[in-house]
């Protein structure tokens, strides 16, 4: 089963689209593939995934800005970029660790291969 919301993620539905499917779907794999600025907005559901242990992996790319609404603002507002660069806060695996849920970070796809076989 694939569930691929594409730009519907934005800002609103992947910290509970993922908990959904787990919740519904108990037999199959979860993983979470979203970004940074995303990740913050949902980050709450990390609560959630920790109570009800949910062997959910999530795979957040960290590219330091609101990634859609940027993409709009560059697009559409002749770069009149505001509120979109995330240049502080937070460390992900140790918000992670603070609710007893393993975190990585990693700086290749070599190291992404090997953790992310770790995590599946």
């Amino acid at each position: 089963m694939l569930l691929c919301l594409r730009g519907l993620t934005c800002k609103c539905v992947s910290g509970y689209g993922d908990v959904f499917c787990k919740v519904k779907v108990k037999e199959k794999r979860v993983v979470l593939i979203t970004g940074d600025g995303s990740f913050r907005m949902n980050c709450n559901e990390l609560s959630t995934i920790a109570f009800y242990n949910l062997p959910i992996v999530i795979v957040i790319f960290n590219n330091g800005v609101l990634g859609m609404v940027r993409q709009w603002q560059h697009l559409f507002h002749e770069k009149r970029y505001s509120q979109t660069v995330l240049d502080r806060g937070p460390d992900f695996v140790k918000l992670a660790q603070a609710y007893d849920i393993d975190g990585y970070r990693v700086d290749s796809i070599e190291q992404f291969n090997e953790v992310f076989a770790k995590a599946i």
